[in-house]
């Protein structure tokens, strides 16, 4: 019987895991050229690997509390690098990532102790090779954009590694003290900026300022999964929150989402609510399809349906909402002349190539309009459903879609008597038509996290037995 991974790795597992890092690495810096930020990612690798082989979880705990931050300023408003376009930053999330990413595919996938979860890895992957088939636009435009849509995966590897490393006790607890510390240090931040007169813009004449993850969304996700947690330990069999830190939470999580002043946590929290009515009274297959398809199909069907002239738009008059209505549209058409695999990896959302992708979104019908320009691109990556199905096709769609239903799926198995861990995946979808959420790494570690370090491992193999 295969061995389940201990607390820390045996020196003969680490050179697999080094070896395929360099070679990835090593391959990134060809396709890039960018030596300094390939030889930042390859110091990264290597510290995150002495760091998981001496078994330092405490440590690596605060480094993921950082990594969010950072990628936040990396990304900036609207996808596109900020703070100067840093890419040191942008590598060390990127290597952070990758690490988690090996360790997934490495040390646990192959041991086949995790079957929905493996098959939820595998149907993404087999959803990217159908789009990287279907199309030749590039080997180096192929990975970058693959890896794009891999990378959030990477929190999975971290998040396995230390469960296998600290008590799942310990872990509740550090998700507590995490969430709660992203919330409380945003509010300050985003308070003291509006205080300072350096608010980002005005919403519904109030201002709105970055805050810690260098955009508004950023807080808005913080606080929606400070808000899960509270809404689901309620409900769960095993609560591990006392009233008085529930109570603490929730308000902070509501000061949070007033602050950002976004829409998104009510599609994130709508069907996190069906999930706590109706977990254990439906089959979990059907309720596991009706909170990632539906919410999807029914905002997507609303936004995609919506009339709007994207030609007439200008930057002046151009909403949030607004692009995420064109970029649907236009990913359906793409859907359509390239049916059943859309226009490739990597063209429709990525940002790896604004030539390539210019020209998806002229056949799309949308290249004329402000954000989705060659010279002004800042919006084509705001909607992650739209992203799918134009590169992927409905084909891709329907294999995302299942993904993801087999992703909660593994996350209810693998937490038996607490609710949280399901709502990363199912607060990402609720949001995805509106957001890149599992696109952006900023938003995707701020999502996946807390959740997946509440994974129950010890249960799992107790019942496997």
């Amino acid at each position: 019987m295969n061995k389940w991974p201990s607390t820390t790795m045996q020196a003969g597992d680490v050179w697999p895991f080094m070896t395929a890092a360099i070679v990835c690495l090593a391959a990134g810096a060809v396709v890039a050229r960018n030596v300094v930020a390939a030889l930042v990612m390859i110091a990264i690798v290597v510290a995150a690997i002495i760091l998981v082989c001496a078994g330092i979880t405490r440590l690596a705990i605060v480094a993921l509390a950082i990594v969010p931050v950072g990628a936040g300023l990396t990304t900036g408003a609207n996808g596109e690098p900020g703070v100067g376009g840093l890419p040191i930053l942008s590598a060390v999330n990127n290597a952070a990532l990758l690490v988690g990413f090996l360790v997934a595919f490495i040390a646990v996938v192959p041991r086949g102790r995790l079957r929905f979860l493996a098959y939820g890895i595998a149907v993404i992957v087999a959803g990217e090779l159908a789009g990287i088939g279907a199309h030749n636009h590039g080997l180096g435009l192929d990975l970058k954009g693959a890896w794009v849509d891999l990378r959030w995966l990477g929190i999975l590897g971290w998040g396995i590694w230390l469960c296998t490393a600290m008590s799942l006790r310990q872990r509740q607890r550090a998700v507590w003290v995490l969430l709660l510390g992203w919330n409380v240090i945003n509010i300050v931040v985003s308070l003291l900026q509006i205080a300072a007169g350096s608010a980002a813009y005005e919403r519904l004449g109030f201002p709105v300022a970055n805050g810690l993850f260098g955009h508004p969304t950023g807080g808005a996700v913080a606080a929606t999964m400070l808000v899960c947690l509270v809404v689901t330990d309620i409900w769960s069999p095993v609560p591990v929150l006392r009233p008085s830190r529930r109570q603490m939470a929730l308000a902070v999580a509501v000061v949070g989402i007033v602050i950002s002043l976004r829409f998104k946590p009510v599609l994130a929290l709508a069907p996190v609510a069906i999930y706590c009515m109706f977990y254990g009274r439906l089959p979990r297959l059907t309720l596991a399809v009706i909170l990632i398809v539906v919410p999807m199909m029914f905002v997507s069907f609303a936004l995609g349906r919506t009339n709007l002239t994207g030609g007439s738009l200008s930057q002046n008059v151009l909403s949030h909402a607004s692009t995420r209505v064109l970029l649907l549209q236009g990913a359906e058409r793409l859907a359509h002349q390239n049916f059943p695999f859309g226009s490739g990896i990597g063209t429709f959302g990525a940002r790896q190539s604004n030539a390539v992708e210019t020209t998806a979104f002229d056949q799309a019908g949308i290249g004329d309009v402000y954000g989705f320009t060659f010279t002004f691109p800042m919006y084509r990556g705001d909607n992650l459903v739209a992203h799918v199905l134009g590169e992927r096709g409905y084909l891709g769609l329907v294999l995302w879609w299942l993904a993801l239903v087999l992703l909660v799926l593994a996350f209810w198995d693998l937490s038996p008597t607490h609710w949280f861990p399901a709502t990363g995946i199912i607060a990402a979808a609720g949001m995805a038509p509106v957001l890149p959420s599992l696109l952006t790494p900023s938003d995707a570690l701020l999502l996946m996290i807390p959740a997946v370090l509440f994974l129950d491992f010890a249960s799992f193999r107790s019942r496997a037995r």
